[in-house]
């Protein structure tokens, strides 16, 4: 299919995804949600900026992306995650860090799929610095799938370590699901052990509302 041609709805289209495709599956935008501290669970980033709902075609879009490897796809599942990022003030950020995979996971798919969805960004803007060798995961988990935050919390504590110095900086994690949240919460822990003094999190979607 041409470039000129949505590629969620197949309507011809100047863009890479329609306006229409776009309305449907944003949740929300011009606002931020700091996430409930009030909790026994303790969440360690900062902002949660609202994003894509986990919704086909977006869904299905990024399953051909990540399991039937068409990589030719990064650039569309990445306009669309950039029109979150764009709807939002972030000149407070300093580095953005792609959720990484374990190596074995990594070797066998062959990519990380959050760090080609950044590719659109970095190829257009690029005006903070993607730092994707910052964060690396150093042990295999369980699978989490139907798993609680609490059980998943558990599953990848230990699991992240930092590569490089992040004293005093403001993060942005990138993930391309957000479900529970605990993974991204994990990486959030180490990063302000590390001196970290801000984590927000901006995903390509979130799989339920999360205000």
């Amino acid at each position: 299919m041409p470039w000129h041609y949505c590629k969620l709805c197949g309507v011809p289209n100047c863009k890479l995804i329609c306006t229409d495709c776009i309305n449907e599956l944003l949740i929300t935008k011009n606002y931020h949600v700091k996430p409930n501290t009030n909790t026994l669970n303790k969440i360690y980033y900062d902002v949660r900026y609202p994003s894509f709902c986990y919704e086909n075609p977006l869904r299905k879009l990024l399953h051909y992306l990540k399991y039937k490897r068409q990589i030719d796809l990064n650039w569309s599942v990445g306009y669309v995650w950039y029109l979150s990022f764009i709807t939002y003030n972030l000149k407070h950020i300093d580095y953005i860090i792609p959720v990484p995979l374990a190596r074995d996971k990594t070797k066998s798919r062959g990519f990380n799929q959050v760090y080609l969805m950044l590719e659109y960004y970095m190829a257009v803007n690029n005006q903070i610095p993607v730092m994707p060798k910052l964060i690396r995961k150093i042990k295999e988990n369980n699978s989490q799938v139907s798993t609680a935050f609490i059980g998943r919390q558990a599953n990848v504590k230990d699991s992240f370590k930092v590569m490089g110095s992040v004293l005093g900086k403001r993060i942005l994690l990138v993930d391309d699901v957000f479900t529970t949240g605990a993974t991204i919460n994990e990486i959030s822990r180490v990063l302000k052990i590390a001196g970290a003094v801000q984590v927000d999190i901006l995903p390509l979607m979130y799989v339920a509302p999360h205000t």
